[in-house]
């Protein structure tokens, strides 16, 4: 058990509705909300406020519960990961008062399709998280979040016959943006992952465009969502560096260099790739053989670390058998983790070079220009086991559309 009253007391509690009009709606995802504090005390500035959302046929997530998040933060995600791309997490409390009144503050900025899922107004923890657009205080910056989506094709002997040629031939976004029939725009995550600069320019040159592809990248600058095609957007970006040629082209060559030479998208893959080894398929098979006899707890966090040492002592020993069933449960648990990684996004930041920065993380363009730069992985939440047959139905669905209408779009691992 967490000693939740112990950790919230170290740190500031937001009890009163008055202290709500300093924080403003950032964004969110399907589980959390995110607000940036605006006002002028010490304890709050260059912070986000990470609050917890419901939907109506979820319970509310105990006070327990709430702080595994921190510690599946901590002793999960960053030995996998690395310490320098995961942001530390601060719980604080967070009265009823005060979260009826930013709940009530923030709906007007919030998108319609997010709307199905509320603030937890009740829920005493909330988090304190560095402002990633704010991490160099007094210098300005361009922060870059791309969802760089599934950077893989499955090669598992667990595949169905009928499936095994479309799966490794087209890759598992590309299949999806087909059913969902989203415009193809030439865009596919396995250009971006590939570590060629051809294909990663192709790549970025499509998601710096205006097109349906938006939610996978988005810019901003010092804290403000830019519009490429906006003459007001062309003023902010001068905020950012005073630059007379093309801004777009600039924003290219920057958000490429960062990707080709930070290892993080190769980190990603090779956890997407490993802890998916035998594909929703040979999972689902295996949750549904033995669900009756699986115990899979999620949350203790003690399995979670078990679960992360066994994958990388299975790594070192080559070792793929699966006949065991607590070797089959491993790979259920792995496959949870591979779906986070599958859907975490990447807060990119750049600023401009001052003399004297002794930072490894500096790109330099051909035109000259030197930015500093800083990645952070974010929405790596635990996922659901109840959500498997849910992914494997998915799957089957995107497949099966890809086969039957013959899409024969061929992509390159």
């Amino acid at each position: 058990m967490f000693h939740s009253q112990v950790v919230v007391s170290m740190v500031p509690s937001l009890n009163k509705s008055d202290e709500v009009d300093n924080w403003v709606y950032l964004g969110e995802g399907n589980l959390n909300l995110v607000v940036a504090y605006r006002g002028d005390d010490p304890n709050y500035k260059g912070k986000v406020l990470r609050v917890i959302k419901n939907c109506k046929n979820e319970k509310l997530s105990a006070q327990d519960s709430i702080l595994f998040k921190k510690q599946f933060s901590e002793k999960v995600i960053q030995p996998l990961l690395g310490k320098e791309y995961v942001v530390p997490m601060f719980p604080v409390h967070t009265s009823v008062e005060f979260l009826q009144k930013l709940a009530f503050n923030v709906e007007p900025h919030r998108p319609a399709f997010r709307t199905d899922r509320q603030i937890v107004v009740n829920s005493p923890t909330s988090f304190l998280l560095d402002d990633l657009t704010q991490i160099w205080p007094n210098s300005t910056a361009m922060t870059f979040e791309l969802k760089p989506k599934w950077g893989f094709k499955p090669d598992s002997s667990s595949i169905d016959m009928s499936n095994t040629i479309k799966k490794r031939t087209t890759c598992r976004f590309c299949m999806h943006s087909y059913l969902r029939r989203v415009p193809q725009n030439n865009f596919c995550p396995l250009d971006l992952y590939s570590i060629d600069q051809v294909r990663v320019r192709k790549a970025v040159n499509v998601l710096l465009k205006e097109n349906p592809l938006k939610k996978t990248l988005s810019v901003s600058i010092n804290g403000k969502k830019a519009s490429l095609t906006s003459e007001i957007d062309q003023q902010l970006f001068s905020t950012f560096i005073e630059y007379n040629d093309d801004h777009n082209t600039l924003m290219q060559d920057i958000l490429e260099r960062v990707l080709l030479h930070d290892p993080i998208l190769k980190i990603l893959k090779s956890l997407q790739m490993n802890l998916d080894e035998i594909d929703v398929e040979g999972i689902y098979s295996l949750f549904q053989r033995n669900k009756d006899y699986f115990k899979l707890v999620m949350d203790d966090i003690n399995i979670w670390m078990d679960v992360v040492n066994r994958y990388q002592q299975r790594l070192e020993m080559e070792n793929s058998s699966i006949n065991e069933l607590d070797e089959q449960k491993q790979r259920i648990y792995e496959y949870i983790l591979s779906m986070t990684f599958k859907d975490c996004s990447l807060m990119i930041n750049v600023t401009p070079t001052v003399e004297g920065n002794n930072t490894s993380k500096i790109i330099t363009l051909p035109n000259g220009l030197s930015f500093q730069y800083d990645i952070k992985v974010i929405d790596t939440d635990l996922k659901s086991i109840d959500k498997i047959p849910f992914w494997f139905e998915l799957d089957q669905s995107i497949v099966r559309h890809a086969i039957e209408t013959k899409f024969d779009k061929e992509c390159h691992q």
